[in-house]
């Protein structure tokens, strides 16, 4: 498994043999939940929502568009 970062990369699927750009599936995590919390108890009532706009604090899963080969992950 490849260790990657919260941005699409360009590699060669093991699977498939592929030169691909990788495509993203993005999924809040107890640390996206935590920020905003944070937020939230800090009278910062109109930010709460900012956490969940940006994958970097979000668990990020990379996967081949062709084969949908399960390339790598990336959380926070």
């Amino acid at each position: 498994m490849l260790s990657v970062g919260h941005q699409l990369v360009r590699v060669r699927c093991p699977p498939c043999k592929g030169e691909v750009t990788t495509s993203l599936v993005t999924a809040p995590t107890r640390k996206t939940h935590q920020f905003a919390l944070t937020l939230y108890t800090w009278c910062c009532w109109s930010w709460v929502c900012l956490p969940y706009f940006f994958n970097y604090w979000k668990s990020v899963q990379l996967y081949c568009p062709n084969c949908g080969c399960h390339i790598g992950s990336y959380t926070v």
